[in-house]
């Protein structure tokens, strides 16, 4: 029996789903060669998840001495843990998510003293081996907290999965959190042991090496965020520039366009752009507003009843800059800014991204305003502000929002945002456009 049949017995021994498959691959100088792998599905609260084995892999005597087939995978962040053995393990990032999973470690390794082994009565000198990972103190002597490279568990059930599984032949690694000696019975109380002890160690790291560390979310919910990204165009032709633009609104622009791994912080830096322009639109729209007014034959300036309307319309927001309410001056910018043929052609341009708006389609949702696609003579403009409006409220909240739910950067929720940050991107590139001004260069 060859390794990876032992590794499928191993799986079917503890009642985990397997399935070995061969097939042909082709290569572009037309040469075939058959594949075998395995298939095994891992629980994940109260689902599965596929990772696969391939017969050419170059670790499979490990993963077949490893506790693999003990663990689950924790929704939500890229962890795995085992009530059995007492383990949770969850892999680590930082601000240098572009640098490779193995980089905050190394920048990590550098405030923590290398291990030390005795070689003669009285002396110590240090290891010469490389470190794979280091203790952190522990509140119990029962408690063991390690950080560093990932386990052989680890790298093989986070780094095999189907949806990542790019050909690979041996087990990558990952830098991660590793607490053993815990006592957890189930999926949420696993998943609330790592948050809080790492939530705490992080901070503490955080403090004394200015080094932000995070549990890092699910690959998976990543990849579902990342994949709204759209192509560049077919059509490519480039023109000389005619138009500038408002320094602090496309600086906002940018910094929205570059935080694709900050859901939160991307749909909060574009409603920032359309905000720049709410005193420009609001009052726009209240000086149309009187204007209409005053046109009116039966206008009384005498009556307090009207002077009193038209102290409504040019009413002052907080802020002190825009006229009218919030929700009024995202209202204005958008109206004044979105044409709305453009818009339903957003719509229609992707069917699954209108039938996530749909108010007749039945889909997750993180607001309850969706866009009435139904009803004639009906203005979407209107839900669009309203639902990007409600949007911003659980992200950034103020003392009026007390009872709105909360929307936390970890939170699973935030990969039901990606059709959302494609509206308020849609709608941030037009309010651009429509603020922008002629390109004055002085030869």
């Amino acid at each position: 029996m060859n390794l990876l049949e032992q590794i499928k017995t191993k799986c079917e021994k503890v009642s985990l789903q397997t399935k070995l498959t061969t097939r042909e691959v082709k290569f572009l100088d037309g040469t075939t060669e058959n594949r075998t792998e395995l298939f095994v599905q891992v629980p994940q609260e109260r689902d599965f998840k596929t990772v696969v084995i391939e017969q050419r892999n170059e670790n499979l005597k490990e993963i077949l001495d490893s506790n693999f087939e003990k663990y689950k995978y924790i929704k939500g962040i890229e962890a795995i843990f085992s009530s059995e053995l007492g383990v949770i393990e969850c892999e680590i990032q930082s601000d240098d998510a572009l640098r490779g999973p193995s980089f905050i470690f190394r920048r990590l390794s550098k405030f923590f003293k290398p291990k030390q082994v005795k070689v003669a009565e009285g002396e110590e000198k240090e290891e010469e081996e490389e470190i794979v990972s280091f203790a952190f103190p522990s509140p119990s002597q029962n408690v063991q907290i390690q950080i560093g490279q990932s386990s052989t568990e680890f790298s093989f059930l986070s780094g095999n999965k189907t949806e990542s599984f790019f050909l690979r032949r041996n087990l990558r690694s990952y830098s991660t959190i590793r607490i053993v000696g815990l006592k957890f019975e189930t999926h949420n109380e696993a998943k609330e042991l790592i948050v809080s002890i790492a939530n705490s160690i992080f901070f503490q790291i955080d403090l004394i090496t200015n080094i932000p560390v995070h549990l890092a979310l699910d690959r998976d919910l990543q990849r579902e965020i990342r994949l709204r990204r759209k192509a560049a165009r077919d059509d490519i032709n480039f023109t000389a520039p005619k138009f500038q633009y408002d320094f602090e609104a496309i600086s906002l622009f940018w910094y929205a366009r570059t935080a694709a791994n900050m859901p939160l912080s991307q749909f909060q830096a574009f409603y920032q752009v359309l905000e720049f322009y709410f005193p420009q639109y609001s009052s726009k729209e209240a000086q149309e507003r009187i204007k209409n007014l005053l046109k009116d034959p039966t206008f009384d300036r005498n009556s307090d009843k009207n002077v009193s309307r038209i102290l409504e319309i040019v009413k002052v927001s907080a802020k002190g800059k825009a006229i009218g309410d919030e929700r009024s001056q995202l209202r204005a910018t958008i109206q004044s800014c979105v044409d709305l043929a453009d818009l339903n052609l957003f719509f229609n341009e992707v069917e699954e991204r209108k039938d996530f708006f749909d108010d007749q389609k039945k889909s997750k949702s993180l607001v309850t305003q969706k866009i009435s696609f139904n009803r004639k003579d009906h203005d979407i403009r209107f839900d669009v502000a309203n639902r990007i409006y409600d949007l911003r409220c659980r992200i950034v909240h103020t003392k009026d929002d007390a009872d709105t739910e909360l929307l936390f950067p970890f939170s699973l929720d935030i990969a039901h945002l990606k059709y959302d940050i494609d509206l308020v991107e849609f709608i941030a590139r037009k309010v651009l456009i429509a603020s922008c001004k002629p390109l004055d260069i002085k030869v």
